[in-house]
């Protein structure tokens, strides 16, 4: 029985296995607790997989944020030393739309 679990543990998302295990739980009433205990395991689990891979894209988007931000301040840095719009598109991979937006805090009006 305790094979018939882990490998029932291995093969799907935590949710469908719930269900599964809570089916076969009231097949087999003599193993319930064991298999409603490794089912809330395996949700549990399930929980903290979902908060890592959410943790780890929120890093990941704040990095691009980041790297977006330090872009801007080099290109504004140029502005104020005077350089181009087009050698800064150059330098920073900014496009000239991106450094000549209206409201772009970079351009002086």
């Amino acid at each position: 029985m305790v094979m018939a679990l882990i490998y029932i543990g291995s093969i799907g998302n935590p949710t469908e296995i719930k269900q599964i295990l809570t089916e076969v739980s009231e097949q087999v009433p003599f193993y319930r607790s064991d298999i409603m205990t490794y089912a809330e395991f395996v949700q549990k689990k399930g929980r903290q997989e979902g908060r890592q891979e959410g943790r780890q894209e929120g890093r990941q988007e704040g990095i691009r944020e980041g790297r977006q931000e330090g872009i801007l301040n080099v290109a504004k840095s140029m502005l104020e030393l005077n350089a181009t719009p087009e050698f800064i598109t150059k330098a920073t991979g900014l496009t000239l739309t991106e450094i000549k937006k209206p409201r772009n805090p970079l351009i002086r009006h």
